[in-house]
């Protein structure tokens, strides 16, 4: 306008513009203008905050999204603002990004952003966490999301909702590398925190059951085991390595496990000299699996069987020393508890 390309100021023309574009702002076929003006304003002033707003109401009136993101985008990147207005924009612009663009992922990077390092009393980090945890309940890019939800729980000592978090992830179709260390981190809050050793009985025994290898499992069973004596259910432990076991998971050195604890703590020696038994199947040189089951027959007073796991003992070691030591246990066995023929 003439009035405008007179004015002496950047103040001057600012006013000017401002001026003209609230009289035409809403005016309908009059948008495109009105925006015009705005962002001539923007153009020398980058941190009009008048013009800012006005024009960012004007892109989401026309649902001009990918306008709207640029603005943004533009503000954040010229800086200048405290922490708690760049944290307003960042939100804007990732609720964007998730409802309007269909970027979830870009929008967990700036969420992320908001809520790092916020002070517990920012509007805008709650609702961020908010968008956060509805994300994530809905199945939104969860990774992503459990990686900025659990420091963020973490640095609130929220045991609750990190409990919470984890106990979800395992609803999770895919069998993940995720899923163990929720299982292994459930496991610690409540044994912990959350003072619920039956919950962590529970855990551990689903954690073991998804660990590959149960060779890399000795530290889970201990704990299951001093659980299963803190609560006393051992039988529990037992079934539990038992089904184990027969999935045919189980390998000598669990199979002994169980063996161990049906002798020491259940007193079933007729199931503790069938696992030693088992145990000596899959690996012949367990010595523990051997001396045990030698005791254990020894117990049950059954000496055919006790005769027999010497002589077999006596001819599957190839140390001498030992071969005799058996072969002297078979004649004692002989001589003192089995009937001579004839």
């Amino acid at each position: 306008s003439r009035r405008e390309a007179s004015a002496v100021s950047p103040e001057e023309r600012r006013q000017i513009r401002l001026e003209r574009a609230a009289l035409i702002d809403g005016t309908p076929g009059r948008e495109e203008e009105a925006l015009a003006l705005y962002g001539a304003v923007l153009a020398e002033s980058p941190r009009d905050a008048v013009a800012f707003e006005r024009l960012a109401r004007g892109l989401e009136g026309l649902e001009r999204w990918e306008g709207l993101t640029e603005l943004l985008s533009q503000r954040l990147e010229a800086g200048g603002d405290d922490d708690e207005q760049a944290r307003e924009h960042r939100l804007r612009l990732a609720l964007l990004r998730w409802r309007r663009l269909q970027d979830p992922d870009g929008a967990v990077v700036l969420l992320a952003a908001v809520v790092a390092g916020a002070p517990t009393d920012s509007p805008f980090a709650r609702e961020a966490s908010a968008a956060l945890e509805q994300m994530w309940s809905e199945g939104t890019s969860r990774a992503a999301v459990f990686h900025v939800l659990e420091p963020m729980y973490e640095a609130r000592d929220d045991t609750d909702r990190l409990a919470a978090l984890y106990r979800s992830t395992l609803h999770d179709d895919a069998e993940t590398a995720l899923h163990v260390a929720c299982l292994r981190k459930l496991a610690y809050l409540e044994v912990g925190p959350l003072g619920d050793p039956a919950g962590a009985f529970a855990t551990l025994q689903e954690l073991i059951t998804r660990l590959p290898d149960l060779n890399d499992a000795v530290a889970e069973l201990e704990e299951l085991e001093g659980l299963g004596a803190q609560l006393d259910r051992w039988d529990e432990v037992a079934a539990y390595y038992a089904g184990q076991v027969a999935e045919g998971r189980g390998n000598s050195e669990l199979v002994v496990r169980l063996a161990g604890l049906l002798e020491a703590r259940l007193g079933d020696l007729e199931g503790a000299a069938r696992y030693f038994g088992v145990a000596l199947e899959r690996n012949p040189n367990h010595e523990e699996a051997r001396d045990a089951l030698g005791r254990v027959l020894e117990r049950l007073e059954r000496w055919e069987a006790l005769f027999a796991h010497h002589m077999q003992g006596a001819t599957a070691i190839a140390d001498a020393d030992q071969k005799i030591a058996h072969w002297l246990d078979a004649a004692r066995i002989a001589t003192e508890h089995m009937a001579s023929p004839g």
